[in-house]
């Protein structure tokens, strides 16, 4: 158990502190800038996504392109 709470709290010093970023209406761009995602993490929103898969189908078939069938049970976020 010793060796266990050594390791713990050596393995917890070597992983870097998140710097503390206050919010305040001068400093709000900022931060805003930081956490709002990029260019490249948009990218899916420029997919012609289908919600209906015979409508997907009927387009797959005229471009020749496979189709993604995106199916789940459940609540979305695993909340079940």
């Amino acid at each position: 158990m010793m060796i266990a709470s050594l390791l713990i709290t050596v393995v917890a010093s070597l992983v870097p502190q998140q710097e503390q970023l206050d919010l305040t209406p001068k400093n709000l761009d900022a931060v805003l800038e930081r956490i709002l995602p990029e260019d490249p993490e948009l990218r899916w929103k420029n997919v012609n996504w289908r919600v209906s898969l015979a409508e997907g189908i009927v387009d797959a078939k005229a471009a020749e392109k496979p189709i993604l069938l995106w199916a789940m049970n459940g609540h979305p976020l695993g909340c079940v």
